[in-house]
């Protein structure tokens, strides 16, 4: 997929620099993991949650004869709940066949939930001593603001050697840069180009 409704670029990466990176390091909260578009490896990956739920189920159901008849134990709100965050968890990389052709690697990071942002910028503050993280920051999109945060990719790229990870950038079907242009802004950002290949979409 490319940024901005087709106006922007998608970067085609080395994958295995960031597996071998996040596996060394192991990074507390943060994964990379390849998008799953299949559907029956999708249900295949969620398989063993599923089966858990269902155990819950069976045993909260066992000797009741009337649904009003149970009584949901502490023990069993728990695992259900840690049923859920299991099963949301691998959501954020499965994703509809009919985007196939993005060929998606996702990272992402994992935070306690929170209904207050200042919680939020607690935790990432906490984080952003890692290295990992930018500060918290904030824009605004469709008239709405949006809070965010960077992943530190230069921690990766500067790592006992220089690394240039990107490997191609496509150009969006609506994008107007030109193929000098990402050239210009990669090189400005210290990126090799000679090794990166700038395609336009068709």
């Amino acid at each position: 997929g490319y940024a901005s409704d087709g106006y922007g670029v998608s970067i085609g990466i080395d994958s295995k620099i960031f597996i071998e990176y996040f596996d060394a390091e192991e990074i507390e909260n943060v994964k990379f993991s390849k998008v799953i578009y299949d559907k029956e490896l999708q249900e295949r990956d969620v398989k063993p949650e599923i089966e858990s739920f269902i155990e819950i189920l069976r045993h909260a159901f066992q000797g009741k004869n009337k649904i009003e008849d149970i009584v949901a134990t502490k023990e069993a709100i728990y695992d259900t709940f840690a049923v859920w965050i299991s099963i949301w968890q691998k959501s954020i990389y499965l994703k509809n066949d009919s985007f196939s052709e993005e060929r998606e690697w996702r990272l992402y990071s994992m935070f306690p939930a929170t209904f207050e942002i200042i919680d939020l910028k607690r935790q990432i503050d906490e984080l952003e001593t890692m290295n990992v993280f930018s500060k918290l920051g904030v824009t605004t999109k469709d008239e709405k603001l949006v809070f965010f945060i960077d992943y530190l990719l230069d921690m990766i790229k500067t790592r006992k050697e220089p690394i240039d990870f990107i490997r191609s950038v496509y150009l969006g079907p609506k994008c107007k840069l030109s193929i000098e242009d990402v050239k210009g802004v990669l090189n400005i950002y210290g990126w090799d180009t000679s090794n990166v290949e700038i395609i336009r979409s068709k």
